[in-house]
């Protein structure tokens, strides 16, 4: 389901000209390590583990793994070392966005929003929408989320209600289209919706704000990827200007400017984060049965697409704090990189 998406391919992309753009980028500057290794978990084929969110301040790592039959959120020091598990999580209801506050986590779970103290416990609900929850965002007073069927994709809305409890608001719905990312700001809501069913790269970027009033079309596009991001009043996504050459776009709040951002290449998997201070991209590219490695990741910083990390395997979750940028090679280990 398209809501669930977090990466994208553009298999319009000749394979040849994908391994001559990953060759491009790599010369000069050979390849770096992982990290700073954090913690990690058993993982095997047949029983396979994944850290599939992660968040972190100044008091630890947080991170949400999933396994076969179990789920758990547990948390690691700044600097690593042995995971502290501070509660079981129902895997069967499906997980997912981990969020951090002053002094507790809180993650989407199926159609329920918990919430846990920093220090552990037991989990407590924060509320029960009546649709299921995705991407499950944000701000410094309020959670934002798409609500939307997990096995029909409409009608779908953004809702919010209150970070520590409350009233649960519609501020976007729709019956025919789908929201598929959203990101906040101090004053506005900013979504991406999808405007075919039969596609989500056809797409309208659109804002509201948060005090109410009519959504606005900021930009339409015909080549949505994936991941909308917010950083210094602009935003940012996977997607293309062609329609053949993947990039970065981005979106200037202030002008309504569109552009190229950054070239990024076709990865067989694609995650993007953002901020203030900048812009970070992982892409998984994969050759054939022959190839060793058989799939390889790189996390490279934009615009200028400097390569500062890079291991030989898939990766389960990205994310960044105020000075370093986590990624899980291997799905099941948790490195640090600095930004």
């Amino acid at each position: 389901m398209t809501l669930l998406a977090n990466s994208h391919t553009f298999s319009a992309v000749p394979r040849l000209e994908r391994l001559a753009f990953a060759f491009v980028l790599a010369m000069g500057c050979g390849k770096p390590g992982r990290g700073d290794f954090l913690a990690s978990f058993p993982s095997t084929a047949s029983s396979p583990s994944a850290i599939i969110a992660v968040v972190a301040d100044e008091s630890g790592v947080y991170f949400l793994e999933v396994g076969v039959g179990n789920a758990e959120i547990d948390r690691v020091s700044p600097e690593g070392g042995t995971p502290t598990r501070l509660s079981p999580v129902n895997v069967d209801t499906g997980p997912q966005s981990l969020l951090l506050t002053t002094d507790a986590l809180i993650w989407s779970d199926g159609r329920t929003i918990k919430t846990l103290p920093k220090s552990g416990g037991t989990p407590q609900p924060l509320a029960s929408p009546e649709s299921g929850v995705f991407k499950l965002i944000r701000d410094a007073t309020n959670l934002y989320w798409i609500a939307a069927d997990p096995v029909h994709p409409t009608p779908a809305s953004i809702q919010a209600m209150p970070i520590g409890g409350g009233p649960i608001v519609t501020v976007f719905s729709t019956t025919t289209t789908r929201p598929d990312s959203i990101a906040v700001d101090e004053t506005n809501v900013y979504f991406v919706e999808a405007l075919s069913m039969s596609t989500s790269s056809n797409a309208r970027i659109a804002t509201l704000p948060k005090n109410g009033g009519g959504d606005v079309t900021l930009a339409t596009t015909n080549h949505y990827g994936c991941c909308l991001q917010l950083g210094n009043r602009r935003l940012f996504w996977r997607g293309s200007e062609d329609g053949i050459h993947p990039a970065v776009m981005t979106l200037d709040l202030d002008s309504r400017t569109q552009a190229v951002f950054a070239p990024v290449g076709n990865g067989d998997e694609f995650r993007l984060v953002a901020d203030g201070a900048g812009v970070f991209f992982t892409s998984t590219e994969c050759g054939n049965k022959y190839d060793s490695p058989r799939c390889w990741t790189w996390l490279r910083r934009l615009p200028s697409n400097e390569g500062i990390a890079y291991t030989e395997h898939f990766i389960s979750a990205l994310t960044l704090d105020a000075r370093y940028v986590y990624w899980t090679p291997g799905n099941n280990e948790l490195w640090r990189v600095r930004r």
